[in-house]
């Protein structure tokens, strides 16, 4: 009974959409959706400029970064089966502009926070 309870509000409690507010000065939009183990990551408003997504360990430990450029949208698709079970940040550099989410994988699944 306390696993389906504890799975109950699991599924309540994953957002299927978390994004952030479109601003004049600050445009980059970073939007996450997931699905089991898999990790949606969308990029909008790039402007063509180059981008660094990095997924790390919340001890600093990096296991996956990529460079966009020459993008004005942006889709990376992060299977996260295999990674440990454990706490990670999710981080989108542009220049100035810095997103950062973090992410939390569990026998369960895949819980994000909002973007920040």
């Amino acid at each position: 009974m306390k696993s389906f309870f504890f799975l109950a509000l699991l599924c309540t409690s994953v957002p299927a959409l978390a994004h952030t507010e479109v601003t004049d000065t600050d445009a980059l939009v970073a939007r996450t959706q997931v699905d089991a183990f898999e990790l949606n990551v969308q990029l909008i408003n790039l402007q063509g400029q180059r981008a660094v997504i990095t997924l790390q360990q919340l001890d600093g430990t990096t296991g996956y970064q990529t460079r966009v450029k020459e993008h004005n949208g942006y889709t990376l698709t992060l299977q996260l089966d295999e990674v440990p079970a454990g706490r990670y940040l999710l981080t989108v550099k542009q220049g100035k502009t810095v997103r950062r989410q973090v992410v939390v994988k569990s026998a369960a699944g895949i819980l994000c926070s909002e973007w920040k």
